[in-house]
């Protein structure tokens, strides 16, 4: 009889290789894995010491010199902000001054043109009357007036030969200066029945270029005259300039 005595089977070399492999595994995690010991971690800083700078000025810190200065400076700027505000109101004043007296010395000017012109007005009247004496126009009358007078009754065209011929008066103007004396002038006109002097012919000359001209230049201003009576209508009207 044969008889076979074994003490187990041999491992594999499989085996081996994967046992090796987790050992090996485990080996590593006891070295890279931390264990966590219940220990803070402290973090390590580096600081560097600095020697502070040296004040200056009585040896006082930065920080209070640096809360006092901005004291100082806003009452610096208050101070010439009110200066600034004076001298803008002494400013303002000055030229409020200047305009009143400016608008017085405009408005006594204007006073005193008026009263110049007031008394330029006030003697218009002297001087025309002045004028008026030493200026004659007379209506020669036409012979439709004449036929129509009966015993020295007065007609309606005599009152307008007195009405033309005043109008016509404070026109005619001559100079103050101007020697008139002995001079004498006829112009007949015609006046349609609106009053407009539609023609003005030189009957008799004065002998004077100027004189003449003048009592044309009267008709021409005071026209249209009032308005004329229908028998005057178109008629012809001569008058007589003399000083």
């Amino acid at each position: 009889m044969k008889i076979s005595i074994g003490i187990g089977h041999e491992p594999s070399l499989r085996r081996l290789v994967i046992a090796s492999v987790v050992l090996h595994f485990i080996l590593m995690a006891f070295f890279f894995i931390p264990f966590n010991t219940g220990e803070r971690e402290f973090k390590n800083y580096y600081v560097s010491l600095v020697e502070p700078a040296k004040v200056s000025g009585g040896g006082e810190p930065a920080a209070r010199r640096a809360e006092e200065k901005p004291v100082v400076k806003k009452e610096e700027s208050v101070k010439e902000k009110k200066e600034v505000d004076k001298k803008a109101d002494t400013e303002k004043k000055d030229i409020e001054r200047e305009m009143f007296m400016k608008l017085r010395e405009t408005v006594n000017k204007k006073r005193q043109n008026l009263k110049d012109i007031n008394a330029a007005i006030n003697a218009l009247p002297k001087k025309k009357a002045e004028g008026d004496k030493t200026l004659g126009i007379e209506a020669i009358k036409n012979a439709a007036s004449v036929k129509g007078a009966v015993g020295g009754e007065r007609l309606p065209s005599d009152s307008y030969y007195a009405l033309i011929t005043g109008e016509i008066r404070n026109e005619w103007e001559i100079p103050p200066d101007f020697d008139s004396a002995g001079l004498e002038v006829e112009i007949s006109i015609k006046i349609d029945s609106k009053g407009k002097v539609v023609s003005k012919t030189l009957e008799k000359t004065s002998g004077n270029d100027f004189f003449d001209k003048s009592a044309l230049k009267a008709i021409s201003k005071a026209s249209p005259l009032s308005l004329p009576p229908l028998s005057l209508v178109m008629e012809e009207i001569v008058l007589r300039f003399y000083p």
